[in-house]
């Protein structure tokens, strides 16, 4: 297998283990409860993540045209980490949606 392509598997690893552990923690604001706070972090996580892949689809696609390695695998990792945010985004919003629904 080409050592790029192991290269960007391993740093895409890598960023997601460090997105998904080193997260801020989640502090409810005066008057709101903690399931509000943790989808209000879901949902900023999501649109960060949103971000960041569409970033990295960028990257890829101008290192693809100008034959640059090393630019396409940024994008790659953008795309990884933007994911992984989205995703653990998602999670958090359906702690939300379980912690309201058993308050119903």
């Amino acid at each position: 297998m080409n050592k790029a392509l192991w290269f960007v598997t391993a740093a895409s690893l890598g960023v997601v283990a460090y997105v998904l552990f080193n997260q801020s923690p989640v502090t409810a604001a005066d008057g709101e409860d903690q399931s509000g706070a943790v989808g209000a972090w879901g949902t900023k996580k999501r649109v960060s993540g949103t971000g960041n892949q569409v970033a990295g689809k960028v990257k890829r696609g101008v290192g693809q045209a100008l034959g640059n390695d090393k630019l396409q695998g940024s994008g790659v990792v953008d795309q990884v980490k933007g994911a992984a945010q989205d995703l653990a985004g998602k999670a958090a919003q359906t702690v939300r949606d379980a912690a309201q629904d058993l308050k119903s």
